[in-house]
């Protein structure tokens, strides 16, 4: 017989079921660069600071650059595409820090609601689970 608590654990289980479908699949990394930005492989970043840090360093040379182009008389295109690229990627590598973030917050959170879970519950949903691999 299932308790108070196993009706609260079903809901919540739910709930982490419903935002990790939300949450959809994880960003792909489609670079626009080589994937080293500032002598860093974007791959290894795991931190949203260090996107932080490469990408203030970016824009600061990015500044730089479009003063130098206009200083020289060349398109601000020309100076600039690589660094907008490198951003892009650094966006998109926070995007995919994020995800990785948020679904082990929720995995972690869907391990402890079934540790909670009555021993009754337990082998109700193993009976479930058991009947659906025979159908």
């Amino acid at each position: 017989m299932a308790t108070q608590n196993d009706e609260k654990i079903k809901t919540l289980l739910q709930s982490i079921e419903t935002k990790k479908t939300q949450m959809g699949q994880k960003p792909k990394a489609t670079w626009l660069t080589n994937g080293v930005i500032e002598e860093r492989n974007i791959n290894t970043i795991t931190t949203i600071d260090v996107c932080v840090s490469l990408a203030s360093q970016l824009i600061s040379k990015q500044d730089s650059q479009t003063k130098a182009c206009e200083f020289l008389g060349v398109t601000v295109k020309d100076c600039s595409s690589e660094i907008t690229d490198a951003l892009s990627d650094l966006k998109l590598r926070v995007q995919m820090i994020q995800w990785d973030a948020e679904k082990k917050k929720l995995t972690a959170l869907e391990k402890q609601l079934k540790d909670l879970r009555s021993e009754d519950l337990k082998t109700e949903d193993a009976l479930a689970d058991i009947t659906k691999s025979l159908i």
